[in-house]
């Protein structure tokens, strides 16, 4: 049981921590907010929240856990006896993600079985989307079968589960995000004004410095949103 709960190698480790650090809003809020509040100017605000905040409390809780050996609860409340509540709102906020992310991992769960089954022009064509979110079973029926997967790979254990799952799934992820980026790249799209832009235009606004119409206001907005 001791072997079950452990790391057997440093790529799982990082893996794993890979998988918890990058988030879903990463890959789906991320390219919204970058072209929400001008690009650039986001993305340095972005990177600055990374290191003063992000950073930081990433090392405190790895070094935590590796000081303790502990649960989050039992871990602060090692540190001093009335700190454990600390953690307690830590696994509360968990507790809180995974109850909306666990019904966009049942959309994720549709969509791909719906390519897989040949129906993906279905799937892209306008309200495919509305009409599935409004349903009654079927977006239950696929959030619990996201939860089931779920629930295996955590019984599984450290090693057995999240481990070997995530040397799988984090190097097909980055090869699906290198994909995507290709991808959108070669995009053409008509925007409010009737103006066609292509993917690259996009790709510019990320790498190319541009503080034109930035307002004090919408500062102070760009480094709520990337906060």
């Amino acid at each position: 049981m001791k072997q079950k709960n452990e790391w057997a190698s440093k790529l799982g480790f990082i893996m794993a921590t890979a998988g918890a650090a990058i988030g879903l809003g990463n890959l789906w809020k991320f390219p919204y907010l970058m072209g929400r509040n001008g690009g650039f100017p986001f993305l340095i605000a972005y990177l600055f929240f990374i290191v003063i905040l992000g950073v930081p409390v990433m090392i405190t809780e790895m070094s935590l856990g590796r000081k303790t050996r502990h649960d989050p609860v039992r871990a602060y409340a090692d540190i001093a006896p009335h700190a454990g509540i600390t953690g307690v709102f830590g696994v509360l906020a968990a507790f809180l993600i995974l109850s909306y992310y666990s019904v966009i991992g049942g959309w994720v769960v549709k969509y791909l079985l719906a390519y897989l089954t040949g129906q993906g022009s279905s799937a892209s064509a306008d309200g495919y989307f509305t009409g599935y979110i409004t349903g009654t079973a079927e977006p239950l029926i696929f959030m619990i079968a996201f939860l089931l997967v779920v629930a295996v790979i955590i019984y599984r254990g450290v090693n057995h589960g999240i481990e070997s799952f995530s040397k799988v799934l984090m190097p097909l992820l980055l090869l699906m995000v290198v994909g995507i980026s290709a991808f959108s790249l070669t995009i053409h799209a008509t925007d409010e004004s009737g103006v066609t832009r292509t993917g690259l235009e996009g790709f510019w606004i990320y790498v190319i410095p541009s503080f034109e119409g930035l307002t004090v206001k919408g500062f102070f907005t760009v480094l709520l949103d990337a906060m």
